[in-house]
C-alpha cells in the first residue's frame, strides 16, 4: 500500500495494484489501461515500464509443470533431470528434453522459444476474444529502479 502511494501516471492511467518483487528493485503494477504506461512516476523520478511475462514454473524435482521446487508435492520422486524419464534405471541412455517446450535441452534452458508465458493480449484458452468496444482485463507492468 505504501508503494501504490508513491506511484503516479502522467497521463493520469489509474493503477489497480503494485507490489515489490521478492528482493529486487523490480516492481509490479496493474494498471486500468490497454496500454503499458510509459513511464511511471515513483518518487519524484520518471521510472521505465515493460510488460510483465511471467516464466513459466518448472519443477527440477518432478520436473511437472505449474509449480517450484520448494513446493513439489513429490519431493522424492526420482526422475532424471536429462530426459525427463520417471524411475530411471542406473546408466540408462537419455537425450536431454526440456519440461517447457520438450525441445532437445535441458529442463528450462535460455535456448527455450517458450520460456516466456504468453502475451497478455486475449490469448487465454479460457476467455474467448473481445470486440473492441469491450473493456480489456488490465495490463500487469514491471518497472525497475535501474532502467
Amino acid at each position: 500500500e505504501e508503494l501504490l502511494q508513491e506511484l503516479g501516471m502522467e497521463n493520469g492511467t489509474r493503477i489497480v495494484v503494485a507490489r515489490m518483487l521478492k528482493n529486487s528493485e523490480a516492481a509490479l503494477i496493474t494498471v486500468e489501461s490497454t496500454k503499458i504506461p510509459r513511464p511511471v512516476i515513483c518518487k519524484a523520478e520518471r521510472v521505465r515500464c515493460y510488460l510483465y511475462r511471467p516464466k513459466p514454473q518448472v519443477c527440477t524435482i518432478c520436473t511437472k509443470k505449474g509449480h517450484r521446487t520448494d513446493v513439489c508435492p513429490t519431493p522424492r520422486a526420482r526422475v532424471c533431470q536429462t530426459c525427463l524419464t520417471r524411475d530411471p534405471i542406473e546408466g540408462h541412455i537419455c537425450a536431454p528434453e526440456c519440461g517447457v517446450c520438450a525441445g532437445d535441452r535441458q529442463i528450462i534452458d535460455r535456448r527455450c522459444n517458450q520460456r516466456f508465458a504468453a502475451r497478455l493480449r486475449g490469448n487465454f484458452k479460457h476467455e474467448p476474444r473481445r470486440s473492441r468496444s469491450t473493456t480489456r482485463r488490465p495490463y500487469e507492468t514491471l518497472t525497475s529502479g535501474q532502467h
